[in-house]
């Protein structure tokens, strides 16, 4: 950035860096925190077969690469000025498993511009967007459909998961 203090120049009038001394902007990518990356490593299992066959067999590659990555994320970090905070990186933490609601005696409807079928339980609603709420709709009997695409009330048990209508069926008969 200062050339004329690296290269010790002293005709640009001082022995210390300046801005004075007609700089010259160094740039270094960064990315913004919490930008995410997806690795993929891809092997020549041929190549590799005839260089490293013990590594080959069961594509144990895949195991030490991702043992290398692991520890690269765990204490090294990646590019340059790792030691000031550059190149930190961690795996995102495990989200955890939707949990799956049964609604017995939910109301369900079929619109039929966007495809969508939403159902209805104590003031709760849950959608299955184009093309799912199609695929869920034709699942039912054809009786059924007919009754769910011309407005009628009709009670089904749904499998629902954060918002989002996995599954339905006909209630079980009592």
């Amino acid at each position: 950035h200062q050339s004329h203090y690296y290269q010790k120049n002293t005709a640009a009038g001082s022995v210390t860096p300046h801005e004075s001394g007609q700089p010259n902007p160094i740039s270094f990518l960064t990315v913004p925190p919490k930008s995410g990356f997806t690795f993929y490593v891809q092997c020549d299992n041929a190549h590799l077969q005839r260089l490293a066959p013990e590594l080959a067999e069961n594509e144990r590659w895949r195991d030490l690469i991702t043992a290398a990555l692991e520890h690269a994320f765990e204490w090294l970090g990646f590019g340059a000025k790792t030691s000031v905070g550059y190149g930190a990186m961690q795996q995102p933490p495990e989200e955890p498993a939707a949990v799956e609601e049964i609604w017995s005696g939910a109301r369900v409807k079929f619109n039929h511009r966007n495809g969508a079928l939403t159902v209805e339980k104590n003031g709760q609603s849950a959608i299955a967007l184009a093309p799912k709420g199609a695929e869920l709709l034709h699942s039912l009997p054809v009786d059924i459909q007919r009754k769910i695409q011309t407005g009628q009330f009709v009670k089904i048990t749904a499998h629902v998961a954060e918002g989002t209508v996995l599954r339905i069926q006909m209630p079980e008969p009592r």
